[in-house]
């Protein structure tokens, strides 16, 4: 057995209590404990009250860049080193509970800490003692949860220090009107809106792309003269990267992880490609260009990879992913008709594909569509060849790349508690 929270939903009323108890014990501003209100499906009202679960194979701990998370051996907590933390949020991607919180006064992640000092003095955590109803409690359990916690992951199975118990002849407020008599098109993901975007994120991968394309194009044309532009490139995608941190200053950290993280190895990739275009600039060995090439495209596959490890799901493919979109920009840089048409036919099936594409009115509708005009019209202009190197054939195709790459962001679908509690039963 363990220690970790009990959790009965039939009991919770929704009163918060849980909440402020643990502000209060605490002095936090930030919400460590959360209260989310949904359905069953049956018409009936669910309270879900869920913080930091102390999982033991938690996604934070194993997705963070600098290893600012660690767990305290005698209590069982997963804990933040504020000294170290970068404000990069990428826990709050990965972790399915929306557990982190990030201070924007502080310019770093906060979340439980289990009251770690009342364990180790045989007391419980704030949150626990302060509900009024026995809802929330803490105590033993098995050291295997059960499928119904991790029911609230959304398929992230983290064995988490929680366990969730019902009572059947117990049933909630019924709703009215009824869920199942409701006419609604809402399908659970996130309402996103090209206001909700960190652009900053936007501006290092787009740019980032382009350099790799720019290096990539230059060498297999045999010229020098786009590397010191590539490189120019890649270094201002690293300054926009920077907007991103809470923390600016401790960027350095980044690399802390590179064994479990994927967004350290994503800043790895920048440096070694980084590294290889400088070199590249002052030599022109035939294993350098190949070097260079090399390392530019895995640079953008460990960009990739950094959303679709967050989303749990390796095999997704979207069109605005920076590989395609490298590979697609430096044939069109190096007027190659043939890798250019079936990387854009690769994106236009994807785009078709993904639904996205039906009338609808809604924030993005716009930019899908003219995302849509500008490959069809590049696609145009390599195959006739007629205005392929003027200055309108690269401002339409790099255009439609950059609403590519918003587009992404706004498809962009982490785990997220509030889809899981809406259809919980």
């Amino acid at each position: 057995m363990r220690k970790g929270f009990i959790f009965n939903p039939d009991f919770c009323t929704g009163c918060k209590a849980c909440r402020a108890g643990c502000m209060l014990t605490n002095g936090w501003t930030t919400d460590a404990r959360k209260v989310y209100t949904g359905d069953e499906g049956t018409g009936s009202v669910v309270n879900i009250s869920i913080s930091c679960n102390h999982c033991q194979d938690p996604v934070c701990l194993k997705g963070c860049p600098s290893g600012v998370y660690i767990r305290d051996e005698i209590s069982g907590a997963v804990l933040i080193n504020d000294k170290f933390c970068l404000g990069c949020r990428y826990c709050l991607w990965n972790c399915p509970y929306g557990a982190p919180d990030f201070n924007y006064v502080s310019g770093i992640v906060e979340k439980c800490h289990l009251c770690h000092n009342l364990l180790k003095h045989g007391e419980i955590p704030a949150c626990a003692s302060a509900c009024p109803t026995g809802a929330l409690s803490f105590g033993g359990i098995p050291f295997e949860t059960d499928e119904y916690s991790n029911e609230l992951a959304g398929g992230k199975y983290l064995n988490p220090s929680l366990i969730v118990q019902r009572s059947c002849d117990i049933k909630g407020p019924e709703m009215i009107p009824s869920p199942g008599n409701e006419n609604s098109e809402d399908d659970g993901k996130r309402a996103f809106s090209p206001a909700d975007i960190d652009y900053s994120l936007v501006g290092f991968s787009y740019l980032s792309t382009i350099s790799v394309s720019v290096a990539a194009s230059g060498i297999f044309s045999g010229t020098k003269a786009g590397r010191p532009v590539a490189l120019v490139l890649l270094v201002a995608s690293a300054l926009f990267s920077l907007f991103h941190l809470g923390k600016p200053a401790r960027a350095w950290r980044s690399l802390a992880n590179i064994r479990y993280s994927p967004l350290s190895r994503e800043i790895a990739g920048l440096i070694l490609f980084g590294a290889l275009l400088t070199i590249s600039l002052f030599a022109d060995a035939l294993a350098l260009r190949i070097s260079v090439v090399a390392s530019g495209l895995v640079f953008l596959l460990l960009i990739d990879t950094v959303y679709s490890w967050a989303e749990g799901s390796l095999a997704r493919f979207h069109s605005g992913q920076t590989f395609l979109t490298g590979l697609l920009i430096t044939s069109f840089f190096s007027y190659q008709a043939v890798p250019f048409l079936f990387v854009a036919t690769i994106k236009l099936l994807i785009l078709i594909r993904s639904g996205n594409l039906r009338w609808r009115i809604d924030n993005d509708f716009v930019l899908r569509y003219t995302r849509l005009a500008f490959l069809l019209i590049s696609v145009f202009i390599m195959i006739t060849g007629s205005t392929l190197k003027e200055p309108s054939a690269i401002i339409i195709l790099l255009s439609g790349e950059l609403a590519d790459r918003i587009i992404f962001y706004l498809d962009f679908s982490p785990p997220d508690i509030k889809k899981s509690i809406k259809s919980y039963n």
